[in-house]
């Protein structure tokens, strides 16, 4: 399905602000809906602007994993990757041993534009459950 005009337009502005002299674009992702059946960590971090490859394919591989009411047990580890032409958005994480793997094509939602910064509201859709919401902020 093409992307909406929201959503390309979204994904050009981060891609341009990537492109530029700046620090980078700051993420959060977690899961919203049936948090009893669900869990109820996420990650957060950010990509590096300065170079955007390409392929246009964002990626971070050190995201910070959380937990809502909750600090993280165990090791957590984690990545995220977003293609800033079709949308497409990978991640992975593991928390207290539970590996939570999101892949589907983002959808903006909402966004505030104009000084200091961008920031775009995404929704990616989990079939039968739910849909993880991906914030941004350009930095």
């Amino acid at each position: 399905m093409p992307l909406s005009s929201q959503t390309h337009h979204a994904l050009k502005v981060i891609r341009d602000y990537l492109e530029g002299d700046n620090e980078a674009v700051q993420y959060e992702l977690e899961f919203m809906a049936d948090q009893v059946s669900q869990s109820s960590s996420g990650i957060i971090g950010g990509f590096q602007a300065g170079d955007v490859p390409s392929n246009d394919v964002v990626t971070d591989n050190s995201p910070q994993v959380f937990e809502l009411n909750a600090s993280p047990a165990g090791s957590s580890t984690g990545s995220v990757s977003l293609d800033l032409k079709d949308g497409q958005l990978a991640a992975t994480w593991t928390n207290s041993a539970t590996t939570i793997n999101v892949s589907g094509e983002v959808r903006c939602v909402g966004s505030l534009s104009g000084h200091p910064s961008d920031r775009f509201l995404f929704v990616v859709e989990e079939p039968r459950t739910g849909f993880y919401v991906l914030t941004t902020t350009n930095i």
